[in-house]
């Protein structure tokens, strides 16, 4: 009696150690969990089923249990895969090996930060760093169209067509995603921070969307200092309604037309319509992505009688209301350029 309970007590244990052996390998099968093996180009001649499929990539040593093949293929909806040449490897769990079956890539996600003030050419700069797109395949994508329309038509003097449009913020993007598409979230984040409430108290001060995001791209060069965004966003807007100071004379502006153009002559005298010691008003378009704080500062100037202004040291404006008192506090804090006038 003792000795066919100990037959039994064997047989179950030997059955329990065969099926765990065997679940293991299905398991390790399945997700590879330790598996390896050079890649092999696995030719199908035909569209097929998941049984004719299995035995295929058994045959190549690409997996060992077909059978487990079949009933995870079932399982995950997987009945016919197409006729072509694969790179498999045994490395590659099932699921894996679907991806490789179907055409497509896994699609890995970057995160990409793109600072408030940055230049679009930057903007270029740093998509093309992390393998996103290439330098002429964005330069022909910032000149499209994406169905917004307050952005003006790409005129000769305008660098892009979207200058300023670029929304700065930190991105998730794909590895894969074409030059379009990042600018159209971009455009799209823009469209959405740039909310109702700001365009309609850009129009209370006689200013387009375009000219709110070109005069806040200026604001966001100029300010150090968030706090005094406002301030000098109601000397711009005080100048561009004045009849006898409607230049601008901002060094960002004239820092920027050096920059497209590569011209390194003397500061001021460069030719440009971005050069605004030299042409009344705003110039042709943004100058640079502008933050949600000078946005807001653009398109909401607090109300001030300023009309001058120029930073000290410690990046601070001193703002004046006229001409004199200007050339005052620059002597008082001696500050030598009178550029800003």
């Amino acid at each position: 009696m003792k000795r066919r309970f100990f037959i039994y007590l064997s047989c179950a244990v030997l059955s329990g150690v065969i099926a765990a052996a065997g679940l293991l390998l299905v398991s390790n099968d399945v997700f590879a969990l330790k598996k390896s093996g050079e890649e092999t180009t696995v030719a199908l001649s035909h569209d097929c089923g998941a049984d004719e499929l299995s035995r295929a990539l058994s045959q190549n040593d690409i997996i060992d249990a077909p059978a487990a093949f079949c009933v995870y293929a079932a399982l995950r909806g997987k009945n016919e895969f197409k006729a072509g040449e694969y790179a498999l490897s045994r490395s590659m769990s099932y699921d894996e090996i679907f991806i490789a079956l179907s055409g497509k890539k896994e699609r890995t996600e970057i995160k990409i930060t793109i600072p408030e003030g940055a230049y679009t050419d930057d903007i270029i700069d740093i998509f093309v760093s992390h393998g996103i797109g290439t330098r002429e395949g964005f330069s022909e994508a910032l000149d499209g169209d994406y169905g917004y329309d307050y952005i003006p038509e790409k005129t000769a003097e305008r660098t892009y067509r979207v200058d300023g449009y670029l929304f700065p913020d930190t991105y998730l993007f794909y590895s894969d995603s074409t030059e379009r598409e990042v600018i159209a979230k971009m455009i799209k984040t823009f469209d959405a921070k740039f909310s109702s409430g700001l365009r309609n108290a850009a129009a209370s001060h006689g200013l387009s969307v375009d000219e709110c995001v070109t005069l806040a791209s200026i604001i966001q060069r100029e300010a150090y200092y968030t706090a005094e965004m406002a301030a000098l966003s109601s000397v711009l807007c005080n100048r561009l309604g004045s009849r006898t100071l409607r230049r601008l004379e901002c060094d960002a502006t004239v820092t920027y037309a050096h920059r497209i153009s590569g011209d390194a002559g003397d500061f001021l005298s460069i030719e440009s319509p971005y050069n605004t010691y030299a042409h009344e008003g705003l110039p042709p378009g943004a100058i640079c992505s502008p933050g949600l704080a000078a946005l807001e500062a653009a398109a909401d100037p607090i109300n001030t009688g300023y009309y001058y202004f120029f930073s000290k040291s410690d990046n601070t404006f001193v703002f004046s209301k006229t001409y004199g008192e200007h050339i005052a506090n620059l002597r008082k804090y001696g500050v030598g350029s009178e550029r800003r006038q």
